[in-house]
Parts: structure tokens; sequence; C-alpha cells
């Protein structure tokens, strides 16, 4: 059967006029259309020799930001600060989430390699690296996002995540905590290098670091974690959850559980989102800059598609830094030490 454009709008839901568009206009078509009708082609195998035309030009100024999932408020802000330097350095920006797997997030590289998008920032999926090897191979410039892999042929923008761990343990152990849990979805790389740090500094200061794994890095998962903090029965006085929605989750169930923060229980986060601050109880967090880490990932990326024969791939490193609120306060024995005194 010849695949029409009627057959692809069919399948993409979408009008013929729109699958028109991304034939001839697609810098007019929104981003998730555009990837929408992209996949209907790929999956009827249509091939319009003017989209061959538009793929192949060398003045297609787009970049794409492949993120685990937008619905984060960091992850917002990582879009934020690429879509301004984007804009800034007149490119156009496509935005995708991966949703953490594999699978879409190939997806989504082939298409944006079709649509010959010049740049990509990612937050790569952890595991395979097919999908990065399928970018370099096609010549597309690529900044990696907060991790650590493939330093040899990709910029990188990252914040230290074993440093982050340090931090954290380092802030409750001051407070007298030496008894501590760490919250975390356990196949996720910077939920694993913070933990790295948290264990790192646990050894170093003679503090009791036990771990209780999540399904999901979201405020759900903070609410199972609760369940299972309390049901250990661990004695852990303080508690370091791998971001701030599993933070914001765990407090809240805590307190429907009417265990008191942070009289019994301190609670620190990561992340620093807007949502931290303002909170029922103030969330005390490691704090890192998600609008800086997309915006300077962003620059890497325009830097290598302007200028490909002479750029140096480039590694930058954020450290992040404590922010502290009303969820952590020190452990009964040192208030107490203190009043004596």
């Amino acid at each position: 059967m010849n695949v029409s454009v009627r057959h692809v709008a069919r399948r993409a839901r979408v009008s013929i006029g729109t699958v028109s568009n991304v034939l001839n206009r697609p810098e007019i078509v929104a981003p998730a259309t555009l990837i929408k009708v992209q996949q209907a082609m790929d999956e009827l195998g249509f091939v319009a020799s003017s989209f061959a035309r538009k793929i192949n030009s060398s003045t297609n100024r787009t970049l794409a930001l492949i993120l685990p999932d937008v619905s984060n408020p960091l992850f917002t802000e990582i879009a934020r600060g690429a879509e301004d330097a984007a804009n800034q350095n007149g490119y156009s920006l496509f935005l995708c989430n991966h949703d953490h797997s594999y699978e879409k997030e190939r997806k989504y590289i082939q298409t944006l390699a079709d649509q010959n998008v010049q740049g990509i920032m990612i937050w790569p999926t952890r595991g395979k690296t097919d999908n990065l090897d399928f970018l370099r191979s096609n010549n597309i410039a690529v900044t990696l996002i907060d991790t650590n892999r493939y330093f040899d042929v990709h910029c990188s923008a990252k914040v230290d995540g074993i440093r982050g761990g340090h931090v954290a343990i380092q802030h409750l152990f001051d407070l007298g905590h030496k008894k501590i849990t760490y919250i975390y979805e356990n196949t996720i790389n910077q939920f694993i290098e913070r933990g790295r740090g948290a264990k790192e500094a646990a050894k170093e200061l003679g503090v009791e670091l036990n771990f209780i794994e999540i399904p999901s890095p979201t405020t759900h998962g903070g609410e199972l974690g609760a369940q299972k903090f309390l049901a250990a029965n661990s004695g852990a006085t303080a508690a370091f959850c791998g971001n701030d929605l599993i933070a914001l989750g765990f407090m809240r169930s805590l307190n429907e559980s009417g265990i008191k923060i942070p009289e019994e229980i301190s609670v620190i986060g990561f992340d620093d989102i807007e949502l931290a601050p303002n909170a029922l109880i103030p969330l005390t967090t490691v704090s890192q800059d998600g609008y800086q880490l997309g915006y300077t990932a962003t620059e890497l990326a325009i830097q290598e598609c302007e200028l490909p024969d002479t750029h140096i791939h480039q590694h930058v490193l954020f450290q992040p830094e404590l922010v502290e609120r009303e969820s952590t306060m020190e452990h009964p024995s040192k208030r107490e030490k203190f009043s004596i005194a």
C-alpha cells in the first residue's frame, strides 16, 4: 500500500494540514505534535522528498532537550534555563520526556535525528549506551546532564552528587543525629551517587546509616518510604531523602501518622525546588541550581554546533549547597545537654 499524507494524519490523529506543515514548515508546529507526526511517519514508512530536503537543510537551527519527567519542578527549571540559552542564541528547542524508559528515549532520539536537530542536551537513562552511540555516529552535538558517562566524547554539566550526600549527612551529624536513614529510588544514577556520598560521610563520622528503597522519586514514593521507615523501627532520628519530592511525601505521611517534624524526626531533601520553602514545614535541603544546569548544558551544545571542528569537550561540575530551614533541628540529647549547661 502506498502511504499517503492522509494515512499519516489518521495514525497521528491530526489534520492533513498539520501533516503538511510538518513536511513543509516544521518550525511552526508545536514540538509535541511534530514528534507525534514524525513517529506516525516512521511507523508507516512514509517518505516525502520535500521532507527529505527539509531535514537536510543546513540552516536548521534546532536543539532538543530530553529529560526524565518535566512534571518534576527541578526538570522544569532545567528546561527554562535551556530554553533561555537557546532563544538567546537564535535556536529553537524541542522538549521531550523519556520517563526513565530506554525505549522511549531511543524513539525520541531517532525522530530528532530524522528532523536534523543539530544538538541535544540529555539526562540519559541508566543502563544501555546505544542511544548515545547513535547520537555520536550521526554527528549530533551532545551535552550530557548530570551524568558521568562518555566524558571522553561528549560535554557534560552536572552537580556533584557525592558531595551533596556528604553535605546532607554532615548537617544531620552536626545536629547530633547518629542514626540516619537514606530514602531513595535505586535505579537512577543521581540517587545512587548521592547515596555513595552519604555512605562515605557516615563512615567518616561514625554515623549508622540505613537505606530504604522506593519505587519512584515522587511524593507518592516518599509516602511509601515513610511507611517502610515506620515499619523498620530502626531508631533513626533523621532521614535524608533522595530529592525534595520524596521528602515532601515522606513528611506528609509521617505527619498523618502523628510523628512531629522536626521534633521527633529531622528531614532533609535534595534539589531546593520551589515547593521546598513553601511546604507546611519548610524543607531543609541540599540545593542545586536547575536553571543554571540547563542553561550551561545548552551553551555547551551550541558551542559544539557552531565550531564542530575546533570544539573541545568541557565538563562543568557544580557544587551543591546546604539550605537550612525548619524540617531539621538538634537531636533531643544535644538540646538537653545545652539546656542543662
